[in-house]
């Protein structure tokens, strides 16, 4: 082997005109780093000292890819229609995407699969580019701190490496306790710091009374048992794909599920195989009313929808499916599924056959079905759009929400509620 050396000039302006000749890491190469990061959350669930390790790791490599795309919003402006530009930021921002959705999964998990606190944080949703603001370290600093301080038996979060906690800087769990801290400099006051108080506040009421004000409504929290799913339908069909390119399975008499991979259908030649899914679910569909959703638009909905990394499936294929390698398509049946709610002896108003458009339900977040009580109008439910989303990504089986819908309306008369449900620790990974 022969050894050299030399000596390299280097500045911002010529790594910007070689920009022609940066070498772009390999789809493959991404999907381990992401690939290693979802294994790691995992493993580091339940202990303290690698779990703050992992997070910083993880900032880094979210860092890293928030500039890179900022690095590259300036080569636009002066590379207009550049092809290979254009190809580096599509692939940072599904990086980027992926690493968040691992940052869920990690929160979820740190709020013990607490859905309905996770369903209050997510009304204030934050953003990964905060990463990048003016303030970030000190919080960070704290949580380093505070995990070093606090020792076994307790765990640190740091919020703004998610997308969902946006209620204080950090949050230190111990066996029995939730504390919020919001990290200042100096002695600063001011409109802005007395709302973040007031809305920890409330929240930590909330959940500690188990009622509260939420947007000016008085709401209760109702406890129900641990939802069921059939998500191990959906990794059998991800499994079937990649050996016949798509996989497709009726759910029950209103769901069906497809799966495509990507990558088997480009590297055989067979990507109109997807037209021939499409098809086949559409042959299924018939002249009924159907909505159709893939987990391509996964992300528009988290915190409604708990993260995609938490799924009881193989890491592996979450990743495919982050990495847009592997995608499923669900398709529910409306009238199938009104059907099947009257068949429970319920009586059904339909608000899209009253003339709401779906797109203005998902807007304004109408309700599709309004349970109808015939003797007391007081007993009359509403079937969110929010359960229609869980039962068609999530494969939510639709008769924990229609008992729930039962339970709710007898629930001190209040009408507003947010739910938790016990144990679920047991359906999710």
């Amino acid at each position: 082997m022969r050894i050299s050396s030399n000596t390299v000039r280097m500045n911002s302006e010529s790594i910007k005109q070689s920009i022609g000749a940066t070498y772009f890491p390999g789809f493959d190469e991404m999907k381990i780093i992401v690939e290693d990061f979802a294994g790691m959350a995992l493993r580091r669930k339940d202990h303290w000292y690698s779990f703050i390790d992992l997070q910083i790791q993880l900032i880094h490599a979210m860092v890293t890819e928030l500039r890179t795309l900022k690095s590259i919003k300036n080569l636009s402006k002066e590379n207009d229609a550049n092809k290979s530009i254009e190809h580096y930021e599509t692939t940072t921002r599904t990086i980027l995407n992926a690493l968040t959705r691992v940052a869920d999964g990690i929160a979820y998990r740190f709020l013990d699969y607490n859905y309905s606190l996770y369903t209050m944080l997510q009304a204030n949703k934050s953003s990964v580019h905060a990463l990048l603001e003016e303030g970030f370290f000190e919080g960070l600093e704290l949580a380093t701190l505070l995990n070093d301080r606090k020792g076994p038996g307790t765990q640190v979060l740091i919020t703004d490496l998610n997308s969902v906690t946006n209620i204080g800087d950090v949050i230190i769990k111990t066996a029995d306790n939730f504390e919020i801290l919001e990290v200042k400099k100096g002695n600063s006051r001011g409109a802005r710091i007395s709302r973040q108080k007031e809305r920890m506040k409330s929240l930590v009421d909330f959940f500690n009374d188990e009622f509260g004000q939420v947007n000016g409504k008085p709401v209760n929290l109702l406890k129900l048992p641990c939802r069921s799913h059939k998500l191990n339908i959906l990794e059998e069909l991800l499994i079937e794909s990649e050996t016949n390119g798509t996989a497709m399975r009726v759910i029950n008499d209103f769901l069906c599920i497809g799966c495509v991979d990507n990558e088997f259908l480009s590297s055989n030649g067979k990507i109109d195989e997807i037209n021939t899914l499409f098809k086949s679910m559409k042959e299924w569909e018939g002249d009924d009313l159907s909505i159709t959703m893939s987990s391509l638009e996964f992300r528009q909905k988290s915190g409604i929808t708990v993260p995609l990394t938490v799924y009881p499936i193989e890491t592996r294929l979450i990743v495919d499916i982050l990495m847009g390698s592997k995608f499923y398509v669900s398709s529910l049946n409306i009238d199938k599924l009104e059907q099947y709610i009257i068949n429970k002896g319920l009586h059904v108003l339909n608000t899209i056959k009253e003339g709401v458009s779906f797109e203005k339900i998902i807007e304004h977040d109408f309700p599709i079905f309004v349970l109808v009580d015939k003797d007391d109008s007081s007993k009359n439910s509403t079937f969110p759009i929010d359960f229609i989303l869980s039962i068609m990504l999530e494969l939510i089986d639709v008769d924990n929400y229609l008992d729930m819908m039962e339970i709710s309306t007898s629930n001190n008369g209040t009408h507003h509620w947010i739910p938790f449900y016990e144990n679920e620790e047991s359906i999710w990974r």
